[in-house]
């Protein structure tokens, strides 16, 4: 025990001797700052005011799904079933299943398979 309060004892000395009271020491003020001064905000324009764009249409909604339709690419398309087809559309797609009614074709398998075509109210569209 006697070995470690000898150790500390130059320790402790040295904590006393920093709690001892020092002079003040002045303030002397300098002569200017010593940054730079901050660069000023970039100066920002108020965003344009843009009018109100045109009141969109609504887009077609898609043909609903009601299954699948397996067919054949109908050279005599009716022409109801030709108006019934999105806009811009071919009429190369539409094919004819065995009931008579007429589909949209979806992926070129043979036969051609596809989903119905139907009109704004949502009736397929058939030939009988």
């Amino acid at each position: 025990m006697t070995f470690r309060l000898t150790m500390m004892l130059p320790v402790t000395g040295l904590l006393l001797s920093a709690c001892v009271e020092t002079a003040a020491i002045p303030v002397v003020p300098q002569g200017g700052a010593i940054l730079p001064p901050a660069p000023p905000p970039p100066v920002t324009s108020p965003e344009p005011e843009l009018p109100d764009p045109a009141p969109q249409p609504a887009p077609t909604p898609a043909p609903p799904t009601g299954g699948t339709i397996t067919g054949t690419v109908p050279p005599d398309a009716s022409p109801r079933a030709i108006a019934a087809l999105p806009p811009g559309m071919s009429p190369s797609f539409l094919i004819r299943g065995a009931d008579g009614c007429y589909g949209i074709a979806l992926e070129n398998n043979d036969p051609p398979t596809g989903i119905p075509l139907r009109d704004a109210s949502g009736a397929p569209i058939c030939d009988t």
